[in-house]
């Protein structure tokens, strides 16, 4: 816990004072700035990718990185119906 709480930058007197509230906003926060900064990562890639594609091609950057916890958009109606049929055995 200690380890893990230095990766977030909170020294150990500051760890024991924190309610387990507190505690989870530091990591929620930790968390969010890690996708943010891959988020960047994937936007400049693609960007360097996109010189390099056949024009009409273009990628983006949700599709070298999506956030794990991002919706999933479907294109129509049959796409949700076999992705939730792929996922149904899942839980």
């Amino acid at each position: 816990m200690i380890a893990g709480a230095a990766a977030m930058g909170i020294r150990p007197s500051e760890f024991w004072s924190l309610t387990p509230y507190e505690l989870a906003l530091y990591a929620r926060g930790q968390t969010d700035k890690r996708h943010a900064d891959m988020e960047a990562l994937a936007w400049v890639q693609a960007n360097l990718m996109n010189v390099q594609i056949a024009k009409g091609k273009r990628l983006s950057a949700r599709d070298l990185y999506r956030r794990p916890d991002a919706e999933i958009e479907f294109s129509d109606e049959a796409a949700f119906k076999a992705y939730m049929r792929a996922h149904a055995s899942e839980e």
